[in-house]
Order: structure tokens, then sequence, then C-alpha cells
């Protein structure tokens, strides 16, 4: 029985380990295509980790897009 439970747990873990790598690679691929836009503005996607930074973007115009940091708790 305790064997039993013990493979059971390993598979699970595997198959997380399988599925999780697997999502992230998918979702790498995906950074910076196009995904819908806003009142005539294109909208990227930037993966699943918004907070890492993949470089300064500009328009053409110059202005600059920034990341908005989250509003900290008073």
């Amino acid at each position: 029985m305790k064997n039993k439970l013990i493979k059971a747990c390993v598979l699970i873990i595997i198959v997380l380990l399988v599925t999780g790598g697997s999502y992230l690679v998918w979702d790498v691929n995906r950074i910076g295509e196009r995904i819908d836009s806003y009142k005539n503005v294109d909208v990227y996607h930037n993966g699943i980790m918004h907070t890492k930074s993949y470089g300064k973007h500009y328009s053409e115009d110059g202005y600059y897009y920034g990341q908005k940091c989250p509003a900290k708790s008073r």
C-alpha cells in the first residue's frame, strides 16, 4: 500500500513538472504576439512572468511604454 502511494505521488509530480514546463515554453514563444488593440493601440502578450522586463519599447513618435508597478498598500 505504501509503495503504491509513493509511486502515485511521484507520477503526479512528474506530470505537473512536464505540464508546467510545457506551458512555460509555449508562453515564452508567445511573448510579443499581438493579442488585441485598444483605441487603435496594439496590445501585446507580455508572458506569464509579467514582472520580468523584456527591454524598453518606444512608439514611432518616441513615446516610452513603461511598466506599471502595483500600488503599494498603505
